[in-house]
Formats: C-alpha cells, structure tokens, sequence
C-alpha cells in the first residue's frame, strides 16, 4: 500500500521509494519534520532520510500483524508470511516480491536461508520488549513471556540456551 507524503520543497517534484515502509513509520517522520524528538521505544523510522535521498546501510524491514494470529516480514524482494503460535515450517510461505508481486508462489522450499533469516528477524523483532528495535545497544534486564513459535525460533537460532 503506497504512502502519499507532501512536503513542500522536498517532495515537488514527487518521488518514489523503493525501500519498504510502513504505517509505524509516519509519526517518527511527522516527529522529525516538526523538529519534535522521536521518542527511543517508539517502533518504526523517519522516513525523512530517504525522502532527502539518503539510502540505509542496511536493508529496511517491515513487519505486520495479519488476523488469527499470522504476521508477516518483508525485507527487499523478500516476504515471509507465518502463524505466530505455529511450530511447523508448513504454516509458513515465503514470497519473491520481485518475481511475484502478486504472492502466488510460495518459495520456501528453494530458500531455506531466507526462510531460517526472516523468521528469525521477525522472531527478534516480536521479543523485543523495550521497544526501541532491534538494535538497542544497552542489554535487556527484564524478562518476558514468549510465544512458543517464538521461543522455537530463537532457539533454533542460537539466541535462546535451556
């Protein structure tokens, strides 16, 4: 879904970002364009750096919750698509957006890498629990409860030991 931002002196000319964004994005970017401090546990990033032709240095990622407990993560050309209480690799489906836009295809069977790294940055993402994205520099010092597909996830990922 397109996002139509105005701004006058930097979008006249319009532009298109190819980079993913998404709805938790708008206020930080509103934030900064007003000059006002994007709070540290506010999820999402101003957008402004990439309307002023700035390009990260890593690949953006937006993550969505979809209804009955599915969520979804899309990292360039990537989309991956899984049951949030699921611990089967069957009710995931990984999507090649630059091939299939229309995700008709699941791919996951031919990528196994992609498929272990977006569920495990959207396993991350889920438990994070200070808010501040992923990469918070200070440690966690309190606990949270986790979702069994997410603990299995972690695990499998080297990120959680018994």
């Amino acid at each position: 879904m397109p996002i139509v931002v105005h701004w006058p002196g930097v979008t006249d000319g319009g532009m298109v970002i190819d980079e993913p964004v998404g709805l938790v994005d708008v206020a930080p970017t509103i934030m900064e364009v007003l000059g006002l401090p994007v709070p540290v546990e506010m999820r999402g990033a101003s957008l402004v750096p990439l309307m002023l032709g700035e390009r990260p240095d890593a690949p953006r990622f937006v993550v969505s919750a979809i209804k009955d407990d599915w969520r979804s993560v899309v990292v360039g050309r990537w989309k991956l698509i899984e049951h949030a209480r699921s611990q089967h690799a069957t009710d995931a489906a990984l999507y090649d957006l630059a091939r299939d836009p229309g995700e008709t295809t699941d791919v996951s069977a031919d990528h196994p890498i992609v498929m272990r790294y977006l569920s495990g940055l959207l396993g991350l993402y889920v438990a994070d629990v200070d808010g501040r994205g992923m990469l918070a520099s200070e440690p966690v010092e309190h606990v949270t409860d986790l979702d069994p597909s997410t603990e299995v996830h972690l695990r499998a990922l080297g990120y959680l030991a018994d």
